[in-house]
């Protein structure tokens, strides 16, 4: 019975058993000895025969007439034969048809006749050869030891295997459709699950259909190659030292589900997506198809992605055109500069960077988003749009290397700008070796910002920055705006213009020191033209060298009273809400509308430097906007010229080696008190009434 087996030391021993199934019939057999063993036994009953003594070897053969094991009439259901200490021989053919279960087992077991079944597990712990014979299952599981050659079987659609030789490789290719699974256990024969070899190499092919790994692939330290003519799916999960995957004309994973490995090299190639997951760190390269998306994800808790090259595959890219997509997560750090290439690469480092301070990440995509725990370092080669949430406290650098590559800041993913999720970013630099535009905004405590080859904004829109250092260097015009107060340092292009503006309640503009650049100027020749303007304070003594300046502080000072705002320009216009005190190096025409019951101060300090009050971006001499300034304070340390007039209660006007006005052309003011001290002559006008007093120059 099922429970109690018929026992038996013979030989040689033939059993017929023709009850049927439904009956309780079948064979059960247990023989302390060797055997050869025939059974017949009732449609779809069980076989079930078990040698234990010493050498037990189990032969299926011919007995008295009967042959093999087979079923009187139509197919047995289940047939289980375990030769506990000794060899199993298949001498004569087993059958129990498509539906039925076929499990051997021995220390060898030699296939040398027919075997016939849906689901057969061959099974030795020492070796499994094929002498004669075919084998035929749908489902098909083996394990196998030292000396084994796989058997030829045909019509497998499952597939579990197990090897134990040390080294050994396994291969299995199949016609159609194949499924990694797990097979059994049959009667007393063991499951198998999955492909495992013991480091050896593993490499399973299907030249037609879909390849699905559902209960994984251990190549341990070996590799691990899956080919599928169709898709690659399954969650099973592939270990190996390195992981070759492909799907020659489908996809790896789906949309929905990643293909799982835990493979520390993976190389994927695909006729449409591909979706990873990898529950530890692994170098990862990519083929996909063009228009088709990768996504890539390291689970395990610290493991890092690294974009690099495996099996001769380099990076992230398609076979042919574009993806659409790469996103790449990782749970520590994502790493490598193999590249990305697609129109949108989605990054992220859960835990850890994207880059390194001493490497960046690498890509060519068109729209990057960012987000990382730590510092974030990208190149791409071409222009594109990014987008970056970093952490407080880190840093973000973004540079973009290919001739006339543009970098904006913009909108990628549901991330706008670079900013960090909480807190502050310490810096953001941002190198574009075409121009570097964009209105996304970047918030950090210093913004180093370099336009190699081109503009930095546009001439219609500013680029924007809420850092409170801004240091920016570009081959063309600068036009930028912070939503806060900022210390500003620019060399900008010969012959082209500087724009900087802070437009937040109050929010200084300083220029001074940044990043080793010090004022506003041309890295070579002059600016045309700097126009700044501050809604709180512009302040500095950084210095702006241009043709022209055109300054503003909305709503306070240009200078404070104690330290003048310098130029080197040779005009100069003025508006501020407060006091205007400033200093310029050369030469300048200057042209300045202060505030109501303010004073304005302005001196040049070259050799012989001329200041001449005159129109300016049209502003015409030295006056309030509304009201009377107190005090106009001009000092040239050359000539003081000019007929467009300094309206102010009281002028206080300085020549130090020159003259004040000119022999034919009179200093013009309209103020109430006016004192002058020249080096020369003076020739002063006034069109109202004033009180005088003059220091001239001997003679």
């Amino acid at each position: 019975t099922a429970g109690t087996s018929f026992a038996t030391t013979a030989g040689q021993v033939d059993a017929t058993a023709n009850g049927t199934f439904a009956a309780g019939g079948g064979a059960y057999l247990t023989n302390a000895g060797a055997e050869t063993l025939a059974v017949s036994a009732g449609v779809g009953t069980t076989v079930a025969a078990v040698t234990t003594g010493a050498a037990g070897n189990l032969t299926v053969g011919t007995v008295n007439g009967v042959i093999g094991i087979s079923a009187s009439a139509g197919k047995l259901g289940t047939v289980a034969l375990r030769a506990t200490t000794g060899d199993l021989t298949v001498s004569s053919a087993i059958d129990t048809g498509v539906a039925g279960s076929v499990g051997l087992q021995g220390t060898n077991v030699t296939i040398g006749s027919d075997i016939t079944a849906g689901t057969a597990i061959l099974s030795a712990s020492g070796a499994l050869t094929q002498t004669a014979g075919s084998v035929s299952a749908s489902t098909l599981g083996l394990s196998y030891g030292v000396g084994s050659t796989l058997p030829t079987v045909s019509g497998v659609t499952t597939l579990a295997i197990n090897s134990t030789e040390a080294g050994a490789a396994v291969g299995w290719t199949s016609a159609g459709s194949l499924t990694i699974g797990t097979v059994g256990p049959i009667a007393g024969v063991a499951a198998v699950t999955g492909i495992h070899s013991n480091n050896g190499n593993v490499s399973v092919t299907t030249t037609a259909g879909d390849l699905t790994n559902t209960s994984g692939v251990n190549a341990g330290s070996g590799s691990a190659t899956l080919t599928a003519a169709g898709n690659l799916l399954g969650a099973g999960g592939v270990t190996a030292s390195t992981a070759n995957l492909a799907a020659t004309a489908g996809t790896i994973g789906t949309a929905g589900t990643a293909f799982a490995t835990t493979a520390s090299n993976v190389d994927a190639t695909a006729g449409g997506l591909v979706n990873l997951t990898n529950a530890g760190s692994e170098t990862l390269a990519v083929k996909g198809a063009n228009s088709s998306s990768v996504t890539a994800a390291t689970t395990g808790a610290g493991a890092d992605l690294t974009i690099g090259t495996v099996n001769g595959i380099t990076g992230v890219s398609s076979t042919t055109g574009t993806l659409t997509s790469a996103t790449l997560t990782a749970a520590g750090n994502l790493l490598g500069a193999g590249g990305v290439t697609a129109s949108t690469a989605n990054l992220a480092a859960t835990a850890g960077t994207i880059g390194t301070a001493g490497t960046a990440f690498a890509t060519t995509a068109s729209n990057v988003d960012a987000t990382a725990t730590g510092l974030v370092n990208l190149t791409n080669t071409g222009s594109e749009t990014l987008a970056v949430k970093g952490a407080n406290n880190s840093s973000i650098t973004a540079a973009t290397t290919g001739a006339n590559a543009s970098l904006t800041v913009g909108t990628v993913n549901g991330i706008t700008g670079i900013s960090s999720t909480t807190g502050l970013l310490t810096t953001a630099s941002l190198t574009a070796a075409g121009n570097l535009l964009g209105t996304g905004g970047v918030t950090a405590t210093s913004a180093n910002l370099t336009a190699t080859g081109g503009t930095l904004g546009t001439a219609g829109t500013a680029f924007s920055t809420t850092a409170s250092n801004v240091d920016a260097t570009a081959g063309g015009l600068v036009n930028l705006t912070n939503a806060g107060s900022e210390s500003l340092a620019v060399k900008g292009a010969s012959g082209s213009s500087v724009t900087a503006v802070t437009t937040g309640a109050g929010a200084n503009l300083t220029v001074g020191t940044v990043n080793g650049i010090t004022g506003i100027s041309a890295t070579t020749g002059t600016l045309t033209s700097a126009t700044l303007t501050a809604a709180g304070n512009l302040l500095g003594t950084g210095g702006v060298t241009a043709t022209t300046a055109n300054l503003t502080a909305t709503t306070g000072t240009l200078g404070t009273a104690g330290n003048a705002f310098a130029t080197a320009a040779s005009n100069v216009d003025a508006t501020a809400a407060g006091i205007v005190n400033l200093t310029n190096a050369g030469s300048e025409t200057l042209a300045v509308a202060g505030a109501n019951g303010s004073s304005v101060t302005a001196a040049t300090t070259g050799v012989n430097a001329n200041l001449t009050v005159g129109t300016v971006n049209g502003i015409v001499g030295i006056a309030a906007t509304t009201g009377t300034l107190t005090t106009a304070g001009l000092t040239a340390s050359g000539n003081l010229l000019g007929t467009g007039g300094v309206v102010a209660t009281t002028a206080n006007l300085a020549s130090t080696t020159g003259t004040i006005g000119a022999a034919g052309t009179a200093f013009a003011t309209t103020a109430s008190n006016v004192d002058a001290t020249a080096a020369g002559l003076v020739n002063l006008t006034n069109a109202g009434a004033e009180t005088l007093a003059v220091k001239g120059a001997n003679g």
